[in-house]
């Protein structure tokens, strides 16, 4: 182009330039997105979008805009052909990028590329064993090799599987919620889940246990001994699956036994021929074994202690019987077990009846007891007592003319000052003191009957027991009828 110019004195002049049309756009870039793995998924919401440059032929490329949109928004001037953003929120971007001239032209919209920004992993998984015997999380019990693994959470806008683990290698991949396992052979299995989303991220479990036990311990119950009524046995336990959890008495026939131990143990019995123990292990299989005890019990209890004896000054009295096993024990004041009455203290070692408030005088009564395997002492125990509520005591008793009976127990000399011959006191010399008028005192000690005799030599006096012992009286034959006495202070010659 050629431009004239005149000015005001008619002087002219010329001066060319050259103008440039440009009405062609540019070419359209190819824009892609960095995705390294190419699953079109983003973990940590930086993105860099990268396009192909542009090319114009009449004014040269000048910059690009690039649009991003969907979950927000960008509109952006570039100059170059990449751009960089971060902080993306989750989801799924769109974008394109379209390239401007220098003389404003724009190429065509670049093709759509697509990513989504996922950095979040999926919820919380929890997972437990069902159809077991027994355990809660973590350790669960099995013992017949069925039971089902169960598993729930893991939510994710992007879920992709479930991944189940059996010892650390993956049994399964889905999407369901459980798996059942079918005749596992005894062992311990560890589980865990994992919850995957489709860019990658993963959530695991907590990890459980369950252990497979099919078989039922071992227990070996052995040597049995005993003495008295009372007797121990042996006993060994193990378990080669979940392990010991207890051994138990399942069956016996006394209350009393104590046992001590676990894998290797020993039990003490009162009483009783038979005891039956359990074992059971940790996922609930039990076995048993049983002895039938220590040789039949054929040895009566025997009372070792008993109350009250002598002169006793309060009147509301309480019998009292210690057994050396346990046994049930009776009294009265008849020497005859079916009138008696129970004490209290059934099939235990301390037996007690009360006998309320007794008026002063002498008091005889006999106690019968029978262990639990059913044998009765050979003969009854007498105690013989006196309330004396006045003061100073002295042994009496009315007797008849001819043959009557009375007791004479050693415990009684105590009480009363008796003061004829030396501590502890023999037999003849109590009887000799006896101021009255009889000819023999007979005895039956349980085996033989025995004499004493004022009259006799005392080589010919073979009584020599004081019948505390058994329920057998004195039987004295007076010349006529008497009072007989054991006097307090007494002197003897």
């Amino acid at each position: 182009m050629i431009a004239g110019i005149q000015d005001a004195a008619g002087n002219y002049g010329e001066q060319s330039a050259l103008i440039g049309i440009d009405d062609i756009s540019p070419s359209t870039p190819a824009l892609e997105v960095s995705d390294d793995d190419g699953d079109g998924y983003d973990t940590d919401g930086t993105v860099t979008w990268h396009w192909t440059e542009s090319s114009d032929e009449v004014s040269g490329i000048d910059y690009y805009w690039i649009d991003v949109d969907s979950p927000g928004w960008i509109h952006t001037k570039v100059f170059g052909t990449a751009y960089t953003v971060s902080d993306l929120s989750d989801g799924e971007w769109h974008a394109t990028v379209r390239a401007v001239d220098k003389a404003g032209q724009e190429s065509p919209e670049s093709n759509e590329v697509s990513i989504t920004v996922d950095t979040t992993k999926p919820t919380a998984v929890d997972i437990w064993a069902e159809d077991t015997e027994k355990g809660d999380k973590p350790l669960y019990y099995d013992t017949d090799g069925d039971y089902e693994v169960s598993w729930d959470g893991g939510d994710d806008n992007n879920f992709d599987e479930y991944q189940l683990f059996e010892d650390g290698a993956t049994i399964y991949t889905d999407s369901d919620t459980s798996y059942e396992f079918e005749e596992k052979d005894d062992g311990a299995y560890k589980y865990y889940v994992k919850a995957v989303d489709e860019a990658g991220w993963e959530t695991k479990s907590e990890e459980i246990t369950v252990v497979v036990d099919t078989q039922p311990p071992n227990l070996d119950v052995s040597g049995p001994t005993g003495f008295l009524g009372m007797w121990t046995f042996n006993y060994t336990a193990s378990d080669v699956g979940s392990g010991l959890e207890k051994i138990e008495v399942s069956d016996s026939d006394t209350p009393f036994v104590t046992c001590f131990g676990l894998e290797s143990g020993w039990c003490m019995v009162l009483g009783g021929t038979y005891v039956e123990l359990t074992a059971y292990d940790k996922a609930g299989n039990s076995a048993t074994d049983d002895t039938s005890g220590a040789a039949k019990d054929t040895t009566p209890p025997t009372i070792n202690y008993s109350a009250p004896s002598g002169v006793i000054n309060d009147n509301n009295v309480m019998l009292h019987a210690n057994t050396d096993e346990p046994a049930t024990c009776y009294y009265g004041e008849e020497d005859d077990w079916e009138s008696m009455a129970p004490m209290t203290g059934i099939d235990s070692i301390e037996h007690s009846a009360d006998l309320g408030v007794l008026a002063d005088g002498l008091y005889v009564y006999h106690v019968q007891c029978n262990d639990t395997a059913g044998n009765w002492m050979d003969s009854s125990k007498t105690i013989v007592f006196s309330v004396n509520t006045a003061g100073d005591y002295c042994y009496t008793s009315n007797l008849n003319s001819g043959w009557n009976t009375f007791f004479l127990p050693q415990l009684i000399l105590d009480d009363i000052n008796f003061n004829c011959g030396e501590t502890p006191y023999a037999t003849a010399d109590v009887l000799a003191s006896l101021d009255n008028n009889y000819e023999v005192i007979w005895y039956y000690d349980g085996s033989a009957w025995k004499s004493y005799s004022p009259l006799a030599p005392p080589w010919a006096n073979n009584l020599h027991e004081f019948n505390d012992e058994i329920s057998s009286p004195y039987y004295i034959k007076m010349g006529n009828a008497d009072r007989l006495e054991l006097m307090c202070d007494q002197q003897c010659d």
